[in-house]
C-alpha cells in the first residue's frame, strides 16, 4: 500500500490541486502553473526522496482542505466570478 502512495504522490497531488484549483478560476493558464507549482513542490519532493509516507499523503490532501475552507467561506465558484486575482489570494493563503 505504501509503494502504490509513493508512486501516485505526484500524480495524485496534481490532480487533486488541478480539481481545487477549479474552485478560485477557470483559466486553464492559471491553473497549470498552480497544479505545477504544488506538484513540484520541494516539500513533496523531499517526502517522496526520503519516503516519509505520512507527508506525502498530507501533501497530496492539503488541496482539499483548502476547497473545504474556500467554500466554507463562500470563495465563488461561478465562471462569471471567478477570477486570477482570486488565484492569486488562493496560492498566498495555502502556502
Amino acid at each position: 500500500m505504501v509503494e502504490v502512495l509513493v508512486f501516485a504522490a505526484v500524480p495524485v497531488s496534481a490532480l487533486l490541486a488541478w480539481w481545487a484549483s477549479g474552485a478560485i478560476t477557470r483559466a486553464v493558464g492559471a491553473r497549470l502553473v498552480l497544479t505545477t507549482v504544488w506538484a513540484l513542490a520541494p516539500s513533496l519532493l523531499t517526502a517522496l526522496a526520503v519516503g516519509a509516507w505520512p507527508l506525502l499523503l498530507v501533501h497530496m490532501l492539503l488541496p482539499l482542505l483548502a476547497l473545504a475552507l474556500g467554500r466554507a467561506i463562500g470563495l465563488p465558484h461561478k465562471v462569471s466570478q471567478a477570477s486570477v486575482s482570486a488565484a492569486a489570494a488562493g496560492v498566498c493563503c495555502c502556502w
